[in-house]
């Protein structure tokens, strides 16, 4: 098969897509679909700031409309669960790793599968609506036959390399979900979109719209002394690798990079908290969000929604009762894989004990207390415009 006629194949599938699965179909609408030598199947990846669709011809050539139809609905599953920005851990099981991420994204495709996918009937010691990290944890060490994905892994680099990943991959999403309709988002899966870090509402919380709010708080300063945490580790052929100096320019040296840091927000959502102190977070998220990648957790004594920061909070989901503790359980921790926590609450609620191994920054709204004696607290002073008050340093 022709590059154009497998092109057009694969655009004749994400049409057919849309009629079941409008947010896939309109988030795989807007990658480049290209052919790529080095791949045998099809895989998503990125090239400057734009994300490839990138496949095989002769792999195009054998399969059906539905399966590539099938596919498709798998390469966006993955990015929808944020499988391209996962972070090895020293010593693991890249076997299990790969077994619950292809599992977890194969669980809610309905339709037929080409070659042998990895399902979860296969796998009786695994659940249903498992997170990957939960699925991950039960396979270590305990899956000795070396299993082949669907699609293949290794273009998750581009995306996961490249400065704008994250960011190309909220816009793309955001862009999707902005442009379905009524009807379309009458046919999103409530509970799929719960599985992954762009959920929307969990449950029956009661929703409340918030009024436009002001920023005070100067995040370039308050970010500033973390800023030596927000680096990765690339190769560079321009720096000597510290086994084989010898041979610069050879072999890869590695070099630390200044990168976007992830700061997962949480943000009491419990009636305490006013609509117009709800206004305010959404104007701190919106200077913050200029050179951070936000993800929010809105949790009044429950998490009840987890999502990408795109766009300004007009509303919020909970308005019951007060627990700081759900957001900072290992399975959300590892979920969202944050370089930093901010919690923007009144204080008015029980923290967990212990201190996580990751930096938290409370930001303590006017009137409100410490909920714990760690973590960095800061006060909004209400009646000092742009200032601030600054205790308990100690982590």
């Amino acid at each position: 098969m022709n590059q154009n006629a497998a092109k057009n194949k694969i655009r004749l599938a994400v049409e057919r897509l849309l009629s079941s699965y409008p947010l896939h179909a309109k988030i795989a609408a807007e990658w480049s679909i290209h052919e790529n030598e080095d791949i045998s199947t099809m895989a998503v990846g990125m090239k400057k700031d734009k994300l490839f669709l990138w496949y095989s011809p002769s792999f195009i050539d054998e399969l059906s409309l539905d399966e590539i139809e099938s596919v498709v609905h798998h390469e966006v599953n993955h990015i929808l669960f944020n499988h391209p920005f996962h972070q090895p851990e020293p010593n693991e099981d890249s076997n299990a790793r790969l077994i619950a991420e292809e599992i977890t994204v194969n669980e809610w495709i309905k339709t037929k599968l080409p070659g042998n996918p990895i399902l979860l009937i296969d796998y009786p010691n695994l659940s249903s609506k498992q997170s990957t990290e939960e699925r991950y944890n039960l396979l270590k060490n305990k899956c000795n036959k070396k299993l082949k994905p669907l699609d293949n892994h290794d273009t998750w680099r581009e995306i996961k390399d490249n400065d704008n990943g994250e960011y190309a991959i909220s816009q793309n999403i955001s862009v999707a979900i902005n442009g379905l309709s009524e009807d379309q988002k009458d046919k999103v899966d409530k509970d799929f979109l719960n599985q992954t870090v762009y959920s929307g509402n969990a449950g029956s919380a009661d929703t409340e719209n918030i009024v436009p709010g002001e920023s005070t708080l100067t995040w370039q300063q308050i970010l500033k002394r973390y800023s030596g945490r927000f680096y990765d580790i690339k190769p560079a052929l321009g720096m000597p690798p510290r086994r084989f100096p010898h041979l610069v320019g050879i072999v890869p040296g590695r070099r630390r990079r200044n990168c976007i840091p992830k700061i997962m927000v949480c943000i009491d959502t419990s009636g305490s908290m006013t609509k117009e102190i709800l206004g305010d977070v959404s104007a701190e998220l919106t200077k913050m969000s200029k050179k951070s990648n936000i993800f929010i957790v809105e949790c009044d004594c429950a998490i009840v929604k987890i999502y990408k920061y795109c766009k300004p909070l007009t509303s919020v989901s909970g308005r019951g009762g007060t627990d700081f503790r759900p957001p900072f359980e290992i399975e959300i921790i590892k979920r969202i894989c944050p370089d930093l926590i901010i919690y923007f609450t009144d204080g008015f609620g029980e923290a967990p004990i212990d201190k996580p191994k990751i930096p938290v920054i409370w930001i303590i709204t006017p009137g409100g207390q410490s909920p714990c004696d760690w973590g960095k607290h800061i006060f909004i002073n209400p009646d000092l415009h742009n200032t601030t008050r600054y205790v308990l340093n100690s982590w």
